[in-house]
């Protein structure tokens, strides 16, 4: 009986594990896209069926050729040879487009392809750069032209660089892009070990079995663990587990070598996890208030009685002990951080999340990231696998600490408690880390199912009847057979939708800039796509993802947003020159952060005949003003392109929060303790406004500084309102898709206001016409006219219109590269055009 008991465990625990390893190769051959290829060759034949049937019988009615139509699809499918030919060729196609010409499917995402970066570097190199400064590790493709510093989160490069080394001696003709792809779901299958391991160990088999089911198919895993997605999520959820378990061990055995030893060995995992991700702190932060919780639980139970309280909190005094200083010794052996310092640093700066202002007078770009917007009650549930599973895991919570409290399992029930709590928190500071709260709620969900599956037969074993005990039994087997279903159906909605953002358009831009432009070229772009630049197009970067948050990402969104194109490269040229240096190399002679933004935004705003009697109010030494004009009017970069693509439309809601950044504002918020008197004083000497305009100012700043306002008040979004819409045109007058309709001759657009029951005209339009760009605005009156306008181009000879939130917007970079394709502009020329991808690159004409 224990050998069918043994067998049937390893049989589920195999079919678990086999459904977790499946599902995340979905991406590697697509299998989702085999119903759609079916579908699409049914459409196809039934669309050539309905143009037959018309030519056949055109005199008969509708639904008879409709019948027939069907009738002759139904004939075709008979054919099952020649059906099923042409939907594994439509099948072919359709994964095709996000396969390289191998068949081996790109990345999922951005950062994968600097994961995977690093980890040729590592390689190539013996670590992850390409130059070593002071003992300093950089990217010169990074933040160029000065090159950025790598950061110091390195565990994944050196491992995954390693591990493909020992397994090229296996499989020698393994591509490095392949292992790359295929490693997060070897690193998933072991995390799943592992899980199953920790629960049995401090609870059940059947626990561990429930878990890897919650855990290891709850959606928000899925997306981070798939195949393709090489990064260090799951050593994320992984190192964590291991360091609570190694923990849970000592203090389980209650002896003091036990205590020492795997406190020791937590700690030192605690050093790997510091070196595998900035957020390793959330750990060592939870164990921190794990030991000082039960220490004060332990005093408040015995404080009247010394022996007992001193014997109850020796064994945690001696793991916290040993603990924190072995993670003092590791973290700065491994990861180079002091755990103390970072760990205040980091809740500070992760307090801030959901702030548009950071500590500097910068934006925070993090505000601008959807997956770091603030979480919410209503939300958070969401994200963890749905309100049903939450609720479940919370009682399950409940459940357990109310079973364990005072047992022999109750450290480890605290510590998971600790960790669901302060990820709980945090996820209302940023939804990103709902990530890791999955995994303690997943944990107690397992636990108190699997207690529920083995106390079910005595709880119904006091029942007479034996109808009412088989009906006990049979509905709480369907009630948890419905419970685990609910992570299953998910688990295969989340798997269907994992595709790369990298598609065949992506990859051949990434190849033609490659081949096109030289060696040295610099890809100007928005902060999204340097990933690709660098490792697949191998051309360096003014900023990517990873050193986003920089202020960097604020002057390449005022270059798309200026109005003025002599401005936008004179911003160009000072990013290419000198990246972001130059106004660091102001402010340490100013010595005020506000004064020096404010003179640097001056002289890009001026002439170069001009900019001397800038230097002169402000007093600028000749050193430094010979740098200042060499870096933004004289010395030319190196080649530069600037890259536009469609969702950039979509993006300019962020782009616009950044670039329309106001420092003045900012300023009376950092300075709001102040008397307002001195305030207003202050923004005339630095800023230059008028009385008037500062007692404005400064009004609606302090109105707005109380409640989630303060984070808007700072700045301005612009939008495109109406989205991208092709026209007809017909005797002058054009028809859009979206419902606008724009006379040739008057140069006026209408669109029909359904509420009112009337046409409205859009405030202005500009009207590209293929050659020339106008603007015109509206004479009507405000109820007649709506608030915003309209961008009218032609686009290779159809008419094309999008809606423009206002004016500025209208007459931005942005705006006229997308839709004139720079034919209006004189720094700007075509040099990559991507039409059907909607991508395009334009050089950079740094001498007009």
């Amino acid at each position: 009986m224990d050998k069918l008991k043994k067998v049937t465990i390893f049989l589920i625990l195999a079919t678990v594990l086999g459904l977790n390893v499946y599902l995340r190769l979905f991406p590697a051959n697509f299998p989702q896209l085999k119903k759609r290829a079916h579908l699409n060759i049914e459409d196809r034949m039934l669309s050539q069926a309905r143009e037959f049937t018309q030519k056949q019988y055109p005199g008969y009615n509708s639904l008879i050729k409709e019948k027939i139509a069907k009738q002759v699809v139904k004939e075709g499918r008979k054919n099952s040879k020649g059906f099923k030919l042409r939907v594994n060729k439509e099948y072919e196609r359709l994964k095709s487009q996000y396969q390289d010409d191998s068949g081996q499917t790109y990345l999922l995402e951005v950062d994968p392809y600097c994961r995977k970066r690093f980890t040729r570097l590592t390689l190539e190199n013996g670590y992850p750069g390409n130059k070593i400064v002071d003992g300093k590790i950089y990217d010169k493709f990074m933040l160029a032209p000065q090159g950025g510093l790598v950061p110091p989160e390195r565990f994944l490069y050196y491992f995954s660089a390693y591990l493909y080394r020992a397994v090229s001696f296996i499989f020698p003709n393994l591509s490095l892009e392949k292992f790359v792809f295929y490693l997060p779901v070897f690193l998933t299958f072991v995390f799943c070990i592992v899980l199953y391991l920790f629960c049995r160990y401090f609870f059940s088999n059947i626990s561990g079995i429930f878990a890897i089911i919650f855990i290891g198919l709850s959606p928000v895993f899925i997306h981070r663990s798939s195949a393709g997605w090489f990064d260090q999520d799951v050593f994320n959820v992984l190192f964590p587990l291991l360091i609570v378990w190694f923990l849970g061990i000592g203090l389980k055995s209650k002896t003091f070598i036990q205590i020492v030893k795997y406190s020791l060995l937590a700690s030192l995992l605690l050093g790997l996890y510091a070196f595998s991700w900035v957020g390793w702190w959330f750990i060592f932060a939870v164990i921190v208030i794990f030991f000082l919780a039960t220490l004060a639980n332990n005093f408040c139970l015995h404080f009247k009685d010394r022996d007992t309280l001193k014997k109850k909190n020796a064994p945690y005094l001696v793991s916290l002990a040993v603990f924190l200083s072995g993670s003092v010794i590791f973290c700065l052996l491994i990861a180079k951080v002091e755990p103390f310092s970072f760990l205040y640093g980091s809740l500070a700066s992760n307090l801030r999340l959901g702030n548009s202002l950071s500590f500097s007078i910068w934006p925070s770009v993090l505000y601008t990231v959807s997956e770091l917007k603030q979480g919410s009650f209503t939300s958070i549930p969401v994200y963890t696998g749905g309100w049903a599973i939450f609720m479940l895991s919370l009682f399950g919570l409940l459940w357990t600490y109310l079973r364990e409290k005072r047992g022999k399992r109750a450290d480890i029930v605290l510590i998971l408690s600790c960790w669901t709590f302060v990820m709980f928190f945090a996820s209302l500071k940023g939804l990103r880390f709902t990530q890791f709260l999955f995994v303690p709620l997943g944990i107690f969900l397992s636990v108190s199912l699997g207690d529920v599956w083995r106390l079910l037969p005595n709880w119904v074993r006091g029942v007479s009847s034996h109808k009412v005990r088989s009906g006990l039994i049979l509905s709480a087997v369907c009630l948890i057979c419905l419970v685990v279903s609910i992570p299953v159906r998910r688990s295969f909605s989340q798997a269907s939708i994992q595709f790369p953002i990298l598609n065949d358009g992506w990859y051949d831009l990434m190849i033609q800039i490659k081949e096109k432009t030289p060696e040295n070229s610099v890809i100007n772009s928005w902060w999204d796509y340097g990933n690709w630049f660098k490792e697949i197009a191998n051309r360096r970067t003014l900023v990517d993802p990873q050193i986003q948050d920089a202020p960097i990402t604020y002057w390449m969104a005022r270059v798309f947003l200026a109005g003025n194109e002599e401005e936008a490269v004179r911003i160009l040229r000072m990013i290419n020159n000198s990246s972001d240096a130059l106004f660091d190399q102001i402010n340490s002679f100013l010595g005020d952060d506000f004064s020096s933004i404010v003179f640097l935004n001056k002289i890009l705003r001026s002439e170069e005949k001009n900019i001397e009697a800038i230097f002169k109010e402000y007093k600028i030494p000749k050193g430094l003003a010979k740098k200042i004009k060499d870096v933004i009017f004289v010395k030319i970069p190196a080649p530069a392109y600037l890259f536009i693509d469609e969702t950039m439309i979509y993006k300019i809601s962020a782009i616009s929060f950044l670039g329309n950044w106001n420092f003045a504002k900012v300023y009376i918020i950092k300075h709001q303790d102040l008397p307002k008197l001195e305030v207003i004083n202050n923004l005339f000497r630095v800023f230059g406004l008028k009385q008037s305009e500062a007692e404005l100012l400064y009004e609606e700043v302090m109105f707005s500084r109380i409640g989630r306002e303060v984070n808007e008040v700072v700045s301005e979004k612009w939008t495109f309102p109406l989205y991208l819409a092709a026209g007809r045109e017909d005797s002058g007058t054009v028809y859009f898709d979206n419902g606008i309709v724009l006379a040739l001759n008057s140069s006026r657009a209408t669109m029909f206001q359904q509420p009112e029951k009337k046409f409205k005209e859009l405030s202005f339009t500009f009207i590209f016409d293929g050659d020339n760009l106008t603007y015109n605005e509206s004479k009507m009156s405000q109820p007649m006219r709506f608030n915003s306008g309209g961008f009218f181009f032609k686009d290779n000879g159809q008419w094309k219109c999008i809606g423009v939130s206002n004016k500025a917007l209208g007459e931005s970079l942005l705006a006229k590269l997308y839709f004139t394709k720079a034919k209006t502009l004189d720094y700007f020329e075509p040099f990559i055009a991507l039409d059907k991808a909607n991508l395009y690159a334009f050089k950079i004409k740094w001498k007009n």
